[in-house]
């Protein structure tokens, strides 16, 4: 890992340990809320006709906060169909056991059991997934403050040097003097150089649609 001369913020990654190996690796609750099925199979309770995914997730987190019952309800259901929690903080899915009808339209129409990743973790905080280092072939990161494209590369503006991502839009710049930037970049630049490809992006049915159609 190249890090900039004068930088201060020089706590880094540990490479002492790792989260465990998966297919792919998702950062960001939306990304997981696609594949989960409770919204989906309660669609007529949670939101008028025609309420798109986002809205019904949306409503069925909100149905779940409110009666504690529902939440163990969930969890039950959804252990059935291959997703479970971890005690490290983040989810397990079993993606060959998802129902495909039950997948956010972004995804399902190229959703093919069988070809599907034997497994995916998902985080819902990216600082808790660059805790760790990760091993993937795909790593997806929904960062709703980005610019609006999947660039194809991060790119410092001291240095100049760029970290190849999977996107094909134009580059995006990222400051490693801010501590945020930098521990982002610390904790993708190995798995990269791993063969890692990336994905980040603001918008979570495109950042899923676009994997979907490299890996279907």
């Amino acid at each position: 890992m190249q890090a900039l001369g004068s930088d201060p913020f020089i706590s880094e990654v540990s490479h002492d340990d790792h989260w465990p190996t998966s297919q792919v690796v998702m950062v960001g609750p939306q990304l997981a809320s696609a594949m989960r099925p409770f919204a989906r199979d309660l669609a007529n309770q949670l939101a008028p006709p025609g309420s798109d995914d986002l809205a019904l997730e949306a409503a069925a987190e909100l149905f779940v906060a409110e009666d504690p019952k529902l939440s163990d309800e969930r969890i039950e259901q959804e252990a059935r169909c291959g997703i479970n929690f971890n005690a490290g903080g983040y989810l397990e899915l079993a993606a060959k056991q998802l129902d495909r009808q039950a997948l956010a339209g972004c995804i399902k129409t190229r959703w093919v059991t069988r070809t599907a990743p034997d497994s995916i973790i998902a985080f819902a905080e990216l600082e808790l997934a660059q805790s760790k280092p990760a091993r993937c072939d795909w790593l997806l990161i929904h960062d709703r403050e980005a610019p609006a494209r999947l660039p194809c590369a991060l790119k410092c503006p001291h240095t100049l040097k760029l970290l190849t991502l999977a996107g094909a839009q134009t580059e995006r710049l990222i400051d490693r003097t801010h501590e945020q930037s930098y521990q982002l970049w610390a904790w993708l630049e190995p798995a990269i150089e791993r063969g890692t490809k990336v994905l980040i992006g603001p918008d979570r049915d495109e950042l899923l649609s676009t994997w979907s159609r490299a890996w279907f």
